[in-house]
């Protein structure tokens, strides 16, 4: 997956790869793929989609030193998805198969999740937002319960700030639940408001 999100690029404007803070700076553009290739690229993540994830280098401090790692990374593959929307836009009818796959995987993810709260990694609750303001013409939800499931389930300060992206996805419905809340007893529990 990572060739594919910061070595080649299946959208339609060119895009430049910004990792100038990386050890080993690859800046410059990307490979833009022709349509014969963007179509097995397609195929491909349609097939194999539940085998596919992220390899990151990561790093563990010690007393003394550092040590390093590769780290593979799934989770529940939301992560993923946003990506998947980078790449191919949806409303387009010729990425249908992937807004299909976009589609079921997304809304699979939060159905298996517990009903009054998700336990996704910080980088899956980080997209949620982006994700149904994207999916959100082809998505049936109940925007207060997706809204109040969400905001039960933060467990990281910056899913606090993705929570906010709600406001502008759901206008009203974000105002509903957010004069329901009790402040107080949020400020009493977590310190926060």
């Amino acid at each position: 997956m990572n060739q594919l999100f910061f070595i080649f690029n299946a959208g339609m404007e060119e895009e430049i790869v910004d990792d100038s803070e990386s050890d080993y700076s690859l800046f410059g553009y990307k490979v833009n793929l022709d349509e014969k290739l963007k179509q097995v690229l397609k195929d491909k993540l349609i097939a194999d989609f539940d085998d596919l994830y992220f390899s990151d280098l990561d790093t563990v401090l010690y007393e003394d030193g550092k040590s390093y790692y590769l780290k593979n990374s799934r989770d529940d593959g939301l992560e993923m998805l946003e990506f998947i929307n980078r790449q191919f836009n949806i409303k387009q009818p010729e990425n249908s198969e992937i807004k299909r796959l976009v589609l079921e995987k997304f809304l699979s993810a939060i159905s298996h999740a517990k009903e009054e709260t998700w336990e996704f990694s910080e980088e899956d609750m980080g997209v949620i937002p982006a994700l149904v303001a994207k999916l959100k013409p082809y998505l049936q939800l109940e925007p207060i319960k997706l809204i109040r499931t969400y905001f039960n389930s933060i467990r990281f300060a910056i899913s606090f700030l993705t929570f906010c992206e709600f406001k502008d996805i759901f206008p009203k419905e974000f105002k509903v639940f957010y004069k329901s809340l009790d402040k107080n007893a949020l400020k009493k529990d977590s310190g926060v408001l």
